[in-house]
């Protein structure tokens, strides 16, 4: 919190989360609810400890069927989760991972829903996450674009790059009316 205040001070801001983030995104929403102008969740973890999580571990992935695609897909996941990994500071993952399971307060469990813009998105191969324990937290959101993208799994964001570019800047114009 104290990060917040010292670096955004008195502004309002929005909040985009993804994976561990979303679920770092929705305790800051809870704490900061009033300055938050919009949320963006992609595959968000639920419950700060994964084995919690209600995830289709049968569910085979579906593949994009031309070659060329495929490549493209495993050659841009392989080089940013590279380059992520490599900058990554594993203590401090390991720390606010302990300390993020340490959060006594429902975080979900917000005093009124949250109408402001709100993108949700999940991929329906995700074996990380998953996707169904997201439809427990969609009645804090009555603003919110839901999606679950199928041949999706924890790298949306690359797998189904069109539609989740398309679905974030429809989010951005929806920002935008608010706050014009």
């Amino acid at each position: 919190m104290e990060f917040i205040d010292k670096v955004i001070g008195d502004e309002n801001f929005v909040l985009v989360g993804s994976s561990f983030g979303g679920y770092i995104a929705r305790y800051l929403l809870k704490e900061k609810f009033d300055r938050v102008n919009g949320l963006l969740l992609i595959y968000p973890l639920i419950f700060p400890q994964l084995n919690k999580a209600n995830i289709d571990k049968d569910l085979e992935y579906i593949t994009h069927k031309n070659n060329d695609t495929k490549m493209r897909i495993n050659q841009r996941i392989k080089k940013e989760v590279k380059k992520a990994m490599e900058n990554t500071d594993f203590s401090f993952l390991e720390k606010i991972t302990k300390e993020g399971q340490k959060i006594s307060t429902n975080i979900d469990n917000l005093k009124t829903p949250f109408e402001k813009p709100t993108l949700i998105l999940t991929g329906r191969q995700d074996k990380e996450v998953g996707y169904k324990d997201t439809f427990n937290i969609l009645n804090n959101y009555p603003r919110a674009t839901f999606c679950v993208l199928d041949k999706a799994g924890h790298n949306l964001q690359i797998e189904q790059e069109k539609i989740f570019n398309q679905l974030v800047r429809e989010w951005i114009y929806r920002l935008e009316e608010v706050y014009k």
